[in-house]
Formats: structure tokens, sequence, C-alpha cells
């Protein structure tokens, strides 16, 4: 069981892994990019998939972006 444990993480813990904010964490949810594990009203990510979709994120030129930096190329854009 712990083994599981290591490899799930909570919402709180992704924002810390991914140095982002939890708004980011929905919005990539809400669209999809991100897998997850909900249980009744928790939400667990598996750090597996997480890593592999950013890797594959990465590969196709896709940036995850904070939503204030998307704020201000949208201003500056």
């Amino acid at each position: 069981m712990e083994e599981i444990q290591g490899m799930l993480m909570t919402k709180k813990e992704l924002c810390e892994y991914l140095k982002c904010s939890v708004g980011t964490i929905d919005n990539l949810m809400k669209e999809g990019k991100i897998k997850y594990i909900k249980l009744g009203k928790m939400v667990r990510f598996d750090k597996q998939d997480i890593n592999k979709t950013l890797g594959v994120m990465k590969i196709r030129g896709i940036n995850v972006i904070k939503n204030n930096q998307l704020k201000r190329l949208q201003i500056n854009g």
C-alpha cells in the first residue's frame, strides 16, 4: 500500500511538484491535459502519468503556463 501512496499525489502536492497554482491544475484538468483519479470528492494524480504527460507536452512544444503569464501574453499580444 505504501508503494501506491508514494505514486499518488494530492492536488496540493501536485502544485508543489509543478510549482504552479491550484487554478492552473484545475484548468489542466478541465482541458483534459492531465489525467486524474477521482474517488468520491477526493482527487489524486499518478506521478508517472504526470511525468509522461509533461514529457509529451514538451516534445510537442506545448508549454504549461501559469495563469498570470497567460494574462500578460494576452495583454501584450
